[in-house]
């Protein structure tokens, strides 16, 4: 676990172990090529998942900002 202040004097906690999108996609094309019936193929999935998790966006303090590591909580994907 690490503690990190950041310049907004805001505190983060890492505590959980975290997948680069690289190893995540590739643990999504697995799992997805291993289904029995892929009524929707798999490149269309991963072409989905791609967009969703490289357009996160969110917004603090009135500045707006993209998330350009991991995945965030709650994330549509």
């Amino acid at each position: 676990m690490s503690l990190v202040q950041s310049s907004a004097g805001l505190f983060h906690i890492h505590v959980l172990a975290t997948a680069t999108r690289d190893e995540a996609r590739a643990a999504a094309i697995e799992a997805l090529n291993r289904r029995a019936d892929p009524e929707i193929p798999t490149e269309d999935v991963i072409v989905k998942m791609d967009t969703v998790l490289e357009n996160n966006t969110f917004s603090f303090n009135d500045e707006h900002f993209i998330q350009t590591e991991g995945t965030a909580i709650g994330s549509r994907l």
